[in-house]
């Protein structure tokens, strides 16, 4: 689905990706791993166009993310960001029909939309004239979830979804996106720095630092052939959270 050639960016002279290669796989959930700053979020700007690259090429579907025209791109593609960034003025009704009514498709066809999502997020149809401060965090992030899939993206990329959910909520929360995942049968391509949600989610997984791809492959060949002693320390460093995602193990 998305293929980055040598890919770099620079930030006010800072590498923060250093001349990245990698490809995603259709149908099938990547996840971007690694310490804070090495450059995950980066990654996902790049593939849904919000920043440019400085060298390489970021290639969606097999056409070039500069020669298409980016705001039809951007709708192939579903973005969550960190918090959700739902807006705070509006119902979650508006929220997530915003597009759909700017793209004037008929109200019909919106609450068909909207109903099919509440059903497959489980979220109360009787809540969708509430406003986000009215809304836990996990009914938060279903909202923010089904703003992204109101379009029916071909891709879903998700910048840590859960990281400011408590860890019971956390936990169900994984739960029921990796079951969403599954019944949707979409490419997803998911950032955290939890390796252990990254094991529960991940067909692949990528390991960054400092802005460069580490390692490459699943959560089995980091654990049993690391390429380096980055991978393993990062991987002892949380190994306690290996075990304790989504209620399995990997």
């Amino acid at each position: 689905m998305f293929q980055l050639q040598n890919v770099s960016k620079h930030f006010n002279g800072i590498d923060a990706l250093k001349s990245i290669s990698f490809l995603t796989p259709k149908n099938s959930t990547t996840v971007l791993i690694g310490p804070s700053g090495c450059g995950k979020s980066t990654v996902l700007r790049l593939m849904i166009g919000l920043v440019v690259q400085d060298t390489g090429k970021v290639i969606f579907n097999k056409e070039e993310i500069p020669k298409l025209k980016v705001l039809s791109f951007r709708r192939k593609i579903g973005y969550v960001i960190q918090d959700g960034g739902l807006f705070p003025h509006l119902s979650v009704k508006q929220n997530i029909s915003l597009m759909a009514e700017y793209l004037k498709q008929s109200p019909d066809e919106i609450q068909a939309r909207i109903s099919f999502l509440c059903e497959l997020t489980q979220f109360p149809l009787k809540r969708l004239d509430a406003y986000p401060v009215q809304l836990s965090g996990g009914q938060k992030q279903r909202v923010s979830l089904m703003r992204a899939l109101m379009l029916d993206p071909a891709v879903l990329l998700l910048d840590e979804p859960l990281g400011a959910l408590d860890p019971m909520v956390r936990s169900k929360m994984q739960r029921e996106l990796k079951r969403i995942f599954q019944d949707l049968d979409k490419t997803v391509i998911m950032v955290t720095h939890d390796i252990g949600e990254a094991a529960f989610f991940g067909d692949s997984i990528i390991l960054m630092n400092e802005g460069a791809v580490i390692q490459h492959g699943t959560m089995t060949e980091l654990l049993e052939t690391p390429n380096e002693q980055f991978v393993e320390d990062f991987i002892n460093a949380q190994r306690n959270s290996l075990g304790s995602v989504g209620g399995n193990s990997p």
